[in-house]
């Protein structure tokens, strides 16, 4: 639905993700691939919201929390695999969007 990339790069707890892979063309423009991600991260804030409500009935005492972080910018792409294709990034913008989000509070998104 967002038409967005899972990026192979998991670093501690994070889930890294691109717009415009493998197609630059599935999201037309700069403006396009940004609203898809930042679409995203939306969502995964309010899904994070609404999961920590149905918990707070819960003996358990856990509370969820994320932490988001966005950046646009140029990277290198490689792919791995074969039959299902998997995307490592790296990069000035791969490594400022991992320092946006771990500066981010939890439930936020910090975006540069």
């Amino acid at each position: 639905a967002f038409k967005v990339q899972k990026v192979r790069k998991t670093v501690y707890e994070s889930y890294m993700l691109a717009a415009g892979l493998p197609d630059r063309e599935m999201l037309e423009g700069v403006a396009e691939r940004a609203r898809a991600v930042a679409s995203l991260a939306i969502v995964m804030v309010h899904a994070i919201d609404i999961i920590n409500s149905d918990l707070k009935g819960s003996t358990q005492g856990i509370t969820l929390g994320v932490q988001i972080g966005i950046h646009s910018g140029d990277a290198i792409a490689g792919i791995i695999g074969h039959k299902r294709y998997q995307y490592d990034l790296c990069g000035d913008a791969v490594n400022v969007a991992a320092r946006m989000c771990g500066a981010s509070a939890p439930g936020c998104i910090n975006c540069s």
